[in-house]
């Protein structure tokens, strides 16, 4: 359901840069009807997030709860906010999801290895 939501307020969003309502944007954009649209999208994000939690559980990328604290801690100083409002109506289970997000994508990204044909 938040990702529904997310995808909503982001189509909300660039509709809003066009003058249009969300349903006749995703027409025009993607040729799709908007709840098709967002439900085709929330299906992949929640397959992008099982593939992230594979590979962060082969790997070992997972976050601790030590490195959790560090990092919210370390965020909300440099944001200059406390962490409640750091984490504002996401929870920390929402962050550590995507500080894991973030470490296999940094461990991809350092491990990948490009082929030219």
């Amino acid at each position: 359901e938040e990702a529904r939501t997310s995808i909503d307020a982001t189509l909300n969003m660039y509709a809003s840069y066009y003058g249009l309502d969300t349903a006749t944007f995703c027409l025009y954009a993607y040729g799709m009807e908007k709840e098709a649209f967002v439900e085709a999208q929330a299906e992949n994000y929640a397959k992008e997030l099982l593939v992230y939690q594979a590979i962060a559980n082969a790997e070992n990328l997972n976050v601790s709860d030590k490195e959790l604290k560090e990092k919210l801690e370390k965020y909300a100083e440099e944001a200059g906010v406390s962490t409640e409002e750091y984490l504002g109506e996401g929870t920390e289970e929402d962050f550590r999801q995507s500080l894991m997000v973030e470490n296999v994508y940094n461990f991809i990204q350092d491990n990948a290895v490009v082929k030219s044909e």
